[in-house]
């Protein structure tokens, strides 16, 4: 992942994504939230659940730091489920900020 793209990240569940109530996909570098998209910025695809990030949001990625990105939802039934935690490496750009 780079620093100020528009990366979409997909994941996929063991259930179908329109059976959520609720969901997060978050992202940590250094031990703090960084970025935390809620399920009404997600697009569900069967059992896949894509979010798409801002230019805004990578930029605010610390380049060459490992990154931690989680998905975390709640079924209609009540059902909790996380993913496991990916580990990423944001890349640096030459031309920082928003184009």
């Amino acid at each position: 992942m780079y620093r100020g793209s528009t990366p979409t990240l997909v994941f996929n569940l063991p259930i179908p994504a329109d059976q959520l109530e609720t969901a997060y996909v978050t992202i940590a570098q250094l031990g703090r939230t960084i970025i935390d998209k809620p399920l009404a910025e997600c697009e569900a695809d069967g059992a896949d659940l894509r979010v798409r990030l801002t230019q805004e949001e990578t930029l605010k990625l610390i380049a060459k730091t490992s990154a931690k990105v989680q998905f975390r939802g709640k079924t209609i039934t009540g059902d909790v489920i996380p993913s496991k935690i990916f580990e990423v490496m944001p890349e640096q750009i030459l031309h920082d900020g928003v184009i």
